[in-house]
């Protein structure tokens, strides 16, 4: 066992490790909260603006339908002035009837009158909603693409690197010992990271000071050195 190999194995740790960082930062960017969330408060913006369309749409019929009542009305009531005044009205009675229903439909254009301005008024305070809800979904589109842009990029980046790391490992495994790459993955299985440096006679895992002998042993490179207390390679 020499010191090259130890070196491999410990730059194999160091790409797992890369490895795994980058699969967790694929992960997120795939799943990004907050492209998702200002994907949802997009849609329900869209409904919103939606809902105040149709609404508006139909107030627009309402007042069609109103200022066509109005206008029957105002025919009627006309129509009755033209008798009054034609002097083919022959008793009093009968202009008084006439007069009562030249009054009654007065008040019911007035009426009509008061719910065309109170649909007209609820249509601008809608148009004016509406006018925001499209300001915002305009701000929030904008803001999605740039964001999904920015992810897009991301991810790109993060899955070129990947693939970077993936290739290093695989040409480092088949230079290291078939032996040696056994007993990391073994202790892989306890540990994140089963191979560690020694740093001032401790073992930089478990953070305790080993033996004079081991440290001569990991020194000689003669062989695979595990730490007498935490049980990682020691390099």
């Amino acid at each position: 066992m020499n010191a090259a190999e130890l070196d491999l194995i410990y730059q194999f740790q160091e790409l797992e490790n890369r490895e795994e960082y980058l699969k967790q930062q694929l992960k997120h960017c795939l799943s990004l909260p907050e492209l998702i969330s200002l994907k949802e408060a997009l849609g329900r913006a869209s409904a919103d603006y939606e809902n105040c369309a149709k609404a508006i749409d139909g107030m627009k019929r309402d007042l069609d339908m109103v200022e066509a009542e109005s206008e029957e009305i105002d025919s009627q009531i006309k129509q009755l002035e033209n008798r009054i005044y034609s002097g083919a009205v022959k008793s009093f009675k009968e202009l008084q009837g006439l007069q009562e229903k030249q009054e009654s439909l007065r008040r019911k254009s007035g009426d009509i009158d008061n719910r065309a301005f109170s649909l007209m008024e609820q249509m601008e305070r809608l148009g004016k909603n509406a006018g925001e809800i499209y300001d915002q979904i305009r701000k929030m589109k904008k803001d999605y693409n740039q964001l999904r842009l920015k992810n897009i990029t991301e991810i790109d980046k993060i899955k070129s690197e990947l693939a970077e790391v993936k290739a290093k490992k695989q040409k480092i495994s088949r230079i290291i010992s078939k032996e040696l790459l056994e007993k990391y993955s073994r202790l892989k299985k306890g540990y994140k990271n089963p191979v560690a440096k020694l740093y001032n006679g401790k073992c930089g895992g478990c953070r305790m000071a080993v033996s004079l002998a081991t440290i001569q042993e990991v020194s000689a490179h003669r062989s695979i050195v595990y730490c007498e207390n935490c049980g990682r390679i020691l390099i």
